[in-house]
């Protein structure tokens, strides 16, 4: 039998897996995005491709990307009911003249806090 916390456990590690996931296909949805962009450039620049089309498939792009920060947070959220956070504190450089800043992550869900 499954207790309570075992099963938000794993439900834990599903969530993280899935956002993940989410996160390299944004990284992949933002190259082609670029590409798209860099591409509808140089080709209203040439006068060879009409770049009405084009620009409906950036738009469409762009809601895909926005659909998946939406996702992205959402699932964040449930990770942050469902953990039962293991907080560590740690310091990181900021920069070369600058102090150390402070910042709290839960070393199982690896959301900052």
């Amino acid at each position: 039998m499954i207790h309570e916390n075992e099963n938000n456990e794993y439900t834990v590690d599903l969530l993280i897996d899935m956002k993940e996931s989410i996160n390299k296909q944004a990284e992949l949805l933002k190259y082609l995005s670029d590409e798209t962009d860099y591409y509808n450039k140089i080709a209203g620049k040439s006068g060879y491709i009409n770049c009405q089309n084009d620009n409906k498939f950036s738009f469409e792009l762009q809601k895909k990307q926005n659909n998946n920060v939406k996702i992205s947070k959402f699932i964040e959220n449930k990770i942050k009911l469902l953990c039962i956070h293991d907080i560590e504190e740690d310091y990181i450089e900021t920069g070369v003249e600058s102090s150390m800043m402070k910042i709290r992550f839960c070393k199982k869900c690896k959301i900052n806090m």
